[in-house]
């Protein structure tokens, strides 16, 4: 019991360090909450007229926000690491690898239920959506955990990106998977090229269970298994990458 108490204890010292890391980047900040809401202001509650696209924005916009707040920071992380005094100082702390990354992993879940709920309140007051209790938290577990593959990801962009480059360049890529994954609009109003590039990117499956479950659909088995395939795929170049780069450090240093 002694041993789970101080477990306890190092993880809430961990989460306190990270969040207040995070809450020294106000452009962080200002992506988590206020770019979703900004962009759901704009390009939803004008279009959010009925249930039908009511529930889909929010779903659409969600998983936006939830984009943003995975990729961002685990691309961040990965690239300051190897930087940061700040990062230096986390690793040379009295606690456990396993510990930090459990800290990281709730912080990050922490900021992305921020985000589906600055979204849910924005869709709540200006559009129609018809979205029971019991649907709305089937949504947000399916929005965490089909965050994965965009978590490894903003791994995958930290690991090669400068800390001075990695924002911009996070940036880029969260914002092109939004929009070609049909985030912003119907995969059916993208240009024709965006279209056929969009039926290969994980955003786009990703939004088409978050549609089955917001328009009370039968969920497709079809998106569930090719966004696996897509996990597995970037999880498979991202350990052979962290290798590669691994040995080619090693015969430096040698």
């Amino acid at each position: 019991m002694d041993v789970f108490g101080l477990w306890i204890r190092q993880f809430g010292q961990c989460y306190r360090l990270l969040l207040r890391e995070q809450m020294r980047q106000l452009d962080y900040l200002f992506f988590t909450l206020l770019f979703p809401c900004l962009f759901f202001l704009i390009f939803g509650v004008p279009e959010g007229t009925d249930f039908w696209r009511a529930n889909t924005l929010l779903a659409s916009f969600s998983a936006f926000g939830v984009l943003g707040v995975v990729l961002f920071q685990l691309a961040v992380i990965s690239a300051q690491e190897r930087h940061t005094r700040w990062q230096s100082y986390l690793r040379g702390l009295p606690l456990s690898a396993g510990c930090l990354l459990l800290a990281r992993v709730a912080l990050v879940m922490s900021f992305s239920l921020l985000s589906i709920g600055s979204v849910y309140l924005t869709a709540r007051w200006g559009t129609a959506i018809e979205i029971d209790w019991l649907t709305q938290l089937k949504l947000t577990a399916v929005l965490l955990t089909g965050s994965l593959p965009f978590a490894l990801i903003g791994y995958l962009v930290g690991l090669f990106a400068s800390p001075k480059g990695v924002i911009p360049l996070a940036n880029l890529v969260y914002l092109s998977l939004s929009y070609a994954g049909g985030l912003w609009f119907p995969p059916q109003m993208l240009h024709p090229v965006i279209q056929q590039l969009s039926e290969q990117l994980p955003s786009r499956y990703y939004a088409e269970i978050l549609w089955d479950i917001a328009l009370y659909r039968e969920i497709d088995p079809g998106p569930i298994w090719v966004l696996i395939q897509h996990t597995c795929v970037i999880a498979l170049l991202l350990t052979l990458l962290i290798c590669l780069r691994r040995g080619f450090l090693t015969r430096q240093a040698v």
